[in-house]
């Protein structure tokens, strides 16, 4: 014990680690690890379902704003077999009445959801948003598989969508 003591306590003598030691710090370390990493990706999937709905409700308010602004009827148009989504703007052209063409620029684009998140079962095809800045009854679900569904809806009101979570 007193031999133990020495070597403890004279630092030159010592030069590297014993292999009890390193065991013992890759064990500590793995047993932390299992713990910690379930959380984190947990944490990273919620995100990534948060980023997507905060993407949506930007679109929706950049298309009531434009709709107000140039006093035209805009549409977002949800694909739910693609889980893609774009904003189109009411053609005015005389001959051609009912026919939207997709916007140009940042918010034109055709926006994809991640790959792990979808559109709910009754998402709505397409909203509609109004010169006078209202939009008509929808139902968007936005849903990461297994983990929770956010829900935005609306029906004919101006303001921001109504945004629910459900825990699956």
């Amino acid at each position: 014990m007193t031999t133990l003591l020495k070597y403890i306590s004279n630092p030159k003598q010592r030069r590297a680690f014993t292999v009890i030691e390193v065991l013992l710090v890759v064990v500590l370390f793995s047993i932390a690890a299992t713990a910690i990493f379930p959380n984190l990706t947990q944490f990273y999937a919620k995100t990534v379902l948060d980023n997507s709905v905060q993407r949506t409700v930007k679109l929706f308010q950049y298309a009531r704003m434009r709709a107000v602004m140039e006093n035209a009827f805009l549409r977002l148009t949800c694909d739910s077999d693609e889980n893609t989504y774009v904003l189109e703007m009411k053609n005015e052209n005389e001959d051609v009445r009912d026919e939207y063409i997709q916007l140009t620029g940042k918010f034109g684009k055709r926006f994809k959801l991640p790959d792990n998140v979808r559109f709910g079962a009754r998402t709505s095809v397409a909203v509609f948003f109004n010169p006078d800045g209202s939009a008509e009854k929808y139902r968007i679900e936005i849903e990461q598989e297994g983990i929770k569904r956010v829900v935005m809806q609306g029906k004919d009101y101006f303001g921001t969508p109504q945004i629910a979570e459900e825990v699956l």
